[in-house]
């Protein structure tokens, strides 16, 4: 490194530091594993109830296309779709017919992701108003209050345009997916898409709740 180069440290008291910084950052991440991994699974599971909500909202709400279009499975669909494609013009239209088949059939699941992070985004937000307000003795600012807020509304701003995002690229990648390998293809294409789409627009989560996280501390 440049301390080394520089003369400051020996390479071996180089050495001896980084394999010190690596145990102390591993002992962390081990630390917070458990915590990281209970989050995860709990809102694994959140997504899922939201979604059935979602559906049942939509029965009582759409006609039974409409239904359908929502809880497609793209997968089923892009084999049933290869079987129509016999020659290269008909490639444009599976394309186009399997990335509308895909973001309808993701809607519902995007909103419901969408929905349990913005809960835990007001959530986080709410609990640190709250202790800032007791921390200044049960009164906040207005330029406080608007502060949280607008930190609070570009937070989820950037939350909903990762996810777009992320349900268009979703889409695309299907039906890329479609005319390369239908089914299996068309599943992995539309995931990688979907997380490239998202990681263009950070969504800001991670950020925020660390933020917020060392703002109540």
């Amino acid at each position: 490194g440049k301390l080394v180069s520089e003369g400051e440290l020996t390479q071996r008291e180089a050495d001896e530091q980084a394999e010190e910084w690596e145990k102390v950052e591993w002992e962390k991440r081990w630390k917070t594993f458990p915590n990281k991994f209970l989050m995860a699974l709990a809102k694994y599971h959140a997504v899922t109830i939201v979604v059935r909500f979602y559906e049942y909202v939509a029965s009582l709400c759409f006609s039974p296309e409409t239904l359908d279009k929502l809880t497609m499975d793209y997968f089923a669909a892009s084999k049933t779709m290869s079987k129509k494609i016999d020659i290269p013009q008909q490639k444009g239209h599976a394309f186009s017919r399997m990335a509308d088949t895909t973001f309808w059939a993701n809607l519902l699941i995007t909103l419901s992701d969408y929905s349990v992070h913005q809960i835990l985004f007001c959530y986080g937000y709410y609990v640190y108003y709250q202790r800032q307000k007791k921390k200044n003795g049960g009164k906040m600012t207005k330029d406080d209050e608007k502060e949280v807020v607008k930190s609070c509304a570009i937070s989820s701003a950037h939350l909903f345009a990762s996810r777009s995002c992320g349900l268009v690229c979703s889409a695309i990648g299907a039906g890329f997916g479609t005319i390369i390998w239908p089914g299996w293809g068309t599943l992995m294409v539309s995931s990688m898409a979907e997380s490239a789409g998202g990681m263009m627009i950070d969504d800001g989560y991670g950020k925020a709740m660390e933020a917020l996280t060392g703002k109540k501390s």
